[in-house]
């Protein structure tokens, strides 16, 4: 597992003049506070408008993140590769807390610029180190499609991608998954739309009791992502020790990268 630097300033509320009215920000607006607030510009561009609307709602800073193009590893490799037309990202929230808590918001992005022939239940899920419990009343996610036109590929529709509340599989203290069922064409307005590109997200609380002392603390997340190209139907389990997401069935799925990201915190109150 690789670990990444933290690339903008973090672990704190940052100090600015802005008064932020929160209700009813428009984009513009909300990323004003995201950049007040240490988010660097590719986190920005990366999250969808309701990740936004949520960080902003919880008094959010800029805790790090990372961002990757994916590969495949050691194994077989299939038409349903996950290569560089795969991009995935973690970034980390510090929101406020209760007293004695630590919490962060934690948003997975993922964008395959792909039309996958096999669709069907693709899975991903994120795991964590040091025995942070997620709230799972806040689990949500989404998933949007693109496409061209069947009579004219010069025509382009998206789908809408409502978010919706829940997870697929979650382990306490260690980690948290998804599923969304993979299509390969929509329709709107009578014209067919063939999928050449799927992207979603996932968006989840995790929190921990903080012992005071204003030390610095040291956790690591993962993120990972696997795409069903075979029958067997594949369970995700999770390794805080890592940490590390896995799958049951592995040799039914083209799995996604999983490199591994590490930030700091303090115990303290925020």
């Amino acid at each position: 597992m690789k670990s990444f630097a933290i690339l903008a300033i973090a672990f704190g509320v940052i100090s600015s003049s802005t008064t932020y009215a929160k209700a009813d920000m428009n984009e513009d607006q909300l990323n004003e506070y995201l950049q007040d607030h240490g988010y660097p510009i590719i986190v920005i561009q990366n999250l969808e408008l309701e990740q936004k609307k949520d960080i902003v709602a919880q008094n959010g800073s800029y805790a790090g993140h990372y961002a990757e193009s994916s590969y495949i590893g050691d194994g077989e490799i299939t038409t349903q590769q996950l290569g560089t037309n795969f991009t995935h990202m973690i970034s980390l929230s510090q929101v406020t807390a209760a007293a004695g808590k630590v919490d962060f918001l934690v948003n997975y992005n993922w964008d395959w610029n792909y039309g996958p022939t096999f669709t069907s239940d693709d899975q991903w899920g994120l795991a964590w180190t040091d025995d942070f419990d997620a709230y799972p009343s806040t689990a949500k996610y989404s998933y949007k499609t693109f496409g061209f036109s069947q009579s004219n590929p010069a025509i382009r529709a998206e789908t809408a991608g409502n978010q919706i509340t829940g997870y697929n599989t979650y382990t306490p203290g260690a980690g948290i998954g998804w599923s969304v069922n993979l299509i390969q064409a929509f329709q709107q307005n009578g014209t067919t739309f063939i999928v050449d590109r799927n992207k979603g997200w996932s968006q989840i609380k995790i929190g921990k009791a903080h012992n005071g002392s204003g030390k610095i603390d040291s956790s690591s997340i993962v993120g990972k992502y696997f795409h069903k190209y075979l029958a067997a139907n594949g369970s995700l389990s999770f390794d805080k020790s890592g940490p590390s997401a896995g799958i049951s069935y592995d040799w039914a799925y083209d799995s996604s990268n999983d490199y591994g990201y590490q930030w700091d915190w303090y115990h303290k109150n925020y």
